[in-house]
């Protein structure tokens, strides 16, 4: 049984090194300009936009409601064969970016609470990325994943303002719970 348990401290320990990661303090946040015009958009509700470019047997799905604020807002790009995205937003102010291009990807991003934004973009085969933002503070966060086989984890639950930007150029492998 110990055995069993190092082996899975070791491949934790290797999941974390294998893609670059920052949070803010390091390299500062930066959204990808699509992600920033989102933001910008006044708000006036609930607002989505979805393009397909080339996208074949790909699934799409937007959830949006506005309890007390005026905001989500979702924008999604698709290109390429049998790729999934899912934005899932409540609360108020929230925006959140997919951009996929490629074959067989699969984005999530999910926000609750206020404030949040959120960008995922995939370009290569086989991408993982799930994003969960929670909690009532400014949380924002970029994935961004080109290659191939990439899988990207983010759990943030915590009241506190999060940054983060995951880079991923090929057989990265992150996954992150920030519960406190």
């Amino acid at each position: 049984m110990a055995r069993l348990l190092k082996v899975k401290n070791i491949s934790i320990c290797c999941l974390l090194t294998l893609s670059s990661y920052v949070f803010a303090g390091g390299s500062p946040y930066e959204p990808p300009p699509e992600l920033a015009a989102l933001s910008e958009l006044a708000p006036s509700g609930n607002y989505s936009n979805i393009e397909f470019d080339g996208a074949y047997l790909s699934k799409v799905k937007v959830l949006q409601s506005r309890d007390g604020g005026l905001g989500n807002k979702a924008h999604i790009q698709l290109s390429g064969i049998k790729n999934k995205a899912k934005i899932v937003q409540d609360g108020s102010n929230n925006s959140a970016y997919i951009d996929q291009s490629g074959r067989f990807n699969i984005a999530k991003t999910v926000q609750r609470g206020q404030g949040h934004e959120s960008a995922i973009i995939q370009h290569g085969h086989r991408n993982v990325a799930v994003h969960i933002q929670g909690g009532n503070a400014q949380h924002k966060g970029t994935i961004n994943q080109s290659g191939n086989n990439n899988l990207a984890f983010i759990k943030d639950t915590t009241n506190n303002s999060r940054d983060f930007s995951v880079n991923q150029t090929g057989r990265g492998r992150i996954i992150i719970n920030n519960t406190f």
